[in-house]
């Protein structure tokens, strides 16, 4: 996929790119829609560099995708319910997690991949901003597949190519975060494919980086003054100590800027406490702020 597919598309990329925004910051977000198609050919025993035709089929497969900082500290369920459709495939509705990063850019790349209506992104249920880069999502299969044929009908080329075409708008803000895996899938599915997501929040954190902790101690803290780990596993066994579901450990966070819970807002599933701000230290998930 790399040598054959990724490279030729993305030979015009802006050079002067910074480190984080050129192309291998691009292809591990294709990577991830594209990985249901790659199962499909394991399965199938297909050797060999990836073609036009391997792209161009239909993914058969879900897709759990997780980012590789992300620990999981409790069970966690993704598939709430399941029933087959009018041509006998099983359709599940899977659970999404969320956050709050919303950034501008990843919308306007959206509407120039599927257009103004499709593209557009489905706020909460109290009307704010609510994003699905919670670094890791289920991508279900005719999902991704009626992606692509937007994005090809509209642009004239697959996704892997669409992405870097003049028209998404990427290259264009090579030097910043211009598009978004997780919130392309998201808000898609949202407004076109309601019974494939579920959102419901999960108490999960980002940063900081695997190797320190806030001083304050052992259970939660965001934006806390920080120190180094007295042992290897220090901020894993506290995070699963204070009830984290997950934690993902950003290698370049210095700080845990907010922790996101899931019984704060009822009406759609989770809050952010300590908005990016905060030097408060927050405890458990038992603590009466999360409840």
């Amino acid at each position: 996929f790399v040598a054959t597919i990724f490279r030729p598309a993305s030979a015009d990329l802006v050079p002067g790119a910074t480190r984080r925004d050129d192309p291998p910051r691009y292809l591990q977000q294709l990577i991830k829609l594209y990985c249901g198609r790659a199962i499909d050919r394991a399965e199938r025993s297909v050797a060999g560099p990836w073609n036009a035709a391997d792209v161009a089929r239909a993914p058969d497969f879900d897709a759990l995708v997780v980012d590789s900082d992300v620990v999981w500290l409790r069970d966690v369920a993704f598939v709430h319910a399941a029933a087959r459709d009018a041509a006998g495939a099983c359709r599940a509705t899977y659970n999404a997690a969320f956050s709050r990063e919303a950034h501008g850019l990843y919308y306007v790349t959206n509407k120039n991949l599927l257009g103004a209506a499709d593209g557009a992104p489905v706020p909460d249920a109290g009307g704010h901003p609510v994003s699905g880069v919670a670094h890791h999502m289920v991508f279900r299969s005719d999902v991704v597949a009626a992606i692509e044929a937007r994005v090809s009908k509209r642009l004239g080329a697959p996704l892997h190519a669409a992405l870097l075409k003049p028209e998404a708008g990427v290259v264009k803000e090579a030097h910043r975060n211009a598009f978004s895996e997780y919130q392309l899938y998201f808000h898609f599915a949202r407004r076109v494919f309601p019974g494939a997501v579920r959102v419901r929040q999960l108490y999960w954190a980002n940063g900081p980086g695997p190797r320190s902790v806030a001083i304050c101690g052992g259970d939660g803290w965001p934006a806390h003054e920080m120190r180094g780990l007295r042992a290897p596993t220090e901020a894993v066994d506290a995070d699963r100590t204070a009830g984290y579901d997950y934690v993902a450990y950003h290698s370049y966070a210095k700080r845990r800027p907010c922790v996101y819970g899931p019984a704060a807002d009822r009406a759609d599933g989770g809050a952010c406490f300590g908005g990016g701000c905060t030097r408060d230290c927050y405890k458990s998930r038992a603590d009466a702020r999360f409840k």
